[in-house]
């Protein structure tokens, strides 16, 4: 029994070496690709603990687009690039229920813009031919990725002594940062017609830029209140995205 266990793993161990053989023959033609996707950011920028500082109130997913290409310096090896822009909206409900916790008013709103991320990337790229129409890629790319915080509009409302109402309204301004952006992953091309196909692709991702934050009319603010001067946790998670490809040549 053993005999035949390890004679079958040696077989298809084997086979699996002559089946890879064979699909590196075949050479990746250069192309570019449109994709767009869902990015599924995680960690602490998506906490929404108002007293943990690393808490970043980022909804995920986020949308991801871009355009991607490869050139090729033999018959599977390659340089790839990417442009892409990612953005994921802000939990502001949440924002502004600790906000409003942390003042001890009586109404609390929270108007908020967006995280914005602009990567460019670079990296090798290898491609093999499974099918005539099926061309897997497997990439690791780095470069610099450009991330902006949301604004932050606060508006308080409370009363007074003598039950007048009383609002507080400061924000926290947006900050900009870059850092060392990575991903790696694995996509599928399928031809469609010619030189056109579509593309299926997850990526890992991960930068960590250090945000440097700033306020504008603060007033009375409270010991317990959300002041965070510094912002620097890392962004990663994982990139879905289909995309369309063109061929550029002929196989």
């Amino acid at each position: 029994m053993k005999n035949k266990s390890f004679h079958f793993a040696v077989g298809l161990i084997l086979s699996l070496v002559a089946s890879t053989a064979g699909l590196g023959q075949v050479k990746a033609n250069n192309y570019i690709e449109l994709y767009t996707g869902a990015s599924w950011l995680g960690g602490d920028p998506t906490k929404n603990d108002y007293s943990n500082p690393a808490a970043g109130f980022a909804k995920t997913p986020g949308i991801t687009f871009g355009i991607h290409g490869s050139y090729y310096l033999n018959a599977h090896f390659g340089i790839g690039g990417l442009f892409s822009y990612t953005e994921y909206g802000m939990k502001s409900d949440q924002l502004a229920a600790g906000t409003d916790a942390a003042y001890g008013t009586a109404y609390g709103e929270a108007k908020v813009t967006s995280y914005q991320t602009i990567s460019f990337l670079i990296g090798p790229v290898y491609s093999m031919k499974a099918l005539d129409w099926l061309i897997i890629d497997y990439r690791v790319v780095a470069g610099v990725s450009t991330t902006t915080s949301p604004q932050i509009d606060y508006s308080l409302l409370d009363q007074n002594d003598a039950g007048q109402p009383v609002s507080y309204n400061f924000y926290q301004n947006k900050s900009t940062a870059s850092a060392l952006g990575m991903q790696a992953g694995v996509g599928a091309r399928i031809r469609v017609y010619k030189g056109i196909g579509v593309s299926v692709r997850a990526d890992y991702f991960y930068s960590k830029p250090n945000f440097s934050l700033s306020y504008t009319g603060v007033q009375n603010y409270s010991p317990a209140g959300r002041y965070i001067t510094n912002y620097n946790e890392p962004f990663s998670g994982i990139n879905t995205s289909f995309g369309i490809t063109y061929r550029l040549g002929k196989n």
